[in-house]
């Protein structure tokens, strides 16, 4: 994941937990990291699924490959239960799984 940061060596990571999955464990949890104007960009949520090697930040869209509706609403689905997870993923949650099981 860290070579998807603009500044990974400014990484602060929080709230990380493991779950269990269909495909095995992941990891979420929040990343904050500065930007290419030296600013930290706020937390935003990830997603590392261990068996997929698969790392996806929430915020990237499409200049992430690894950001799809797949990654999306697994993130939803594993990482936002309880509370837990980027707020501003889970006001999305709903329409990201939907799409992603049709």
């Amino acid at each position: 994941m860290m070579r998807k940061l603009t500044d990974p060596e400014s990484a602060r990571f929080d709230e990380m937990f493991k779950v269990a999955t269909d495909n095995g464990e992941a990891i979420c949890g929040l990343v904050n990291s500065k930007n290419r104007m030296g600013g930290y960009t706020g937390n935003t949520g990830f997603i590392f699924e261990k068996a997929l090697n698969r790392a996806t930040l929430m915020f990237s869209g499409a200049s992430d490959p690894d950001y799809t509706g797949q990654a999306a609403a697994a993130y939803c689905a594993y990482c936002t239960d309880a509370g837990r997870g980027d707020r501003n993923i889970a006001d999305f949650c709903s329409s990201l799984i939907k799409s992603y099981r049709r």
